[in-house]
């Protein structure tokens, strides 16, 4: 889905940190059509809050920029727990 745009706007008015959270396996536990979930497990991961006036200007002056930024690193983070889950939950490099 494209990524949304309005919680930069809010962040924008309130000045206030952006605290993001990913999500992964819940889709698989509640395929679209069915009525009930199926059993399984769900990954969250939260993300250390991003405060704008810490970021350089180009960043935390321009909502496109801050979003591409939060998202690219909400991607890694989707990219962390995929990995994990595959590899039993002992991360990138399983020793």
């Amino acid at each position: 889905m494209r990524f949304k745009k309005g919680p930069f706007y809010v962040q924008a008015e309130s000045r206030a940190s952006i605290a993001p959270v990913v999500i992964q396996g819940t889709f698989e536990l509640w395929p679209p059509k069915y009525f009930f979930t199926c059993p399984g497990q769900v990954c969250m991961k939260y993300l250390p809050p991003i405060d704008p006036d810490s970021l350089p200007a180009k960043l935390g002056k321009n909502k496109e920029e801050l979003s591409r930024f939060v998202r690219r690193q909400m991607f890694d983070a989707i990219e962390d727990l995929t990995v994990e889950a595959s590899s039993g939950g002992k991360g990138r490099n399983p020793s």
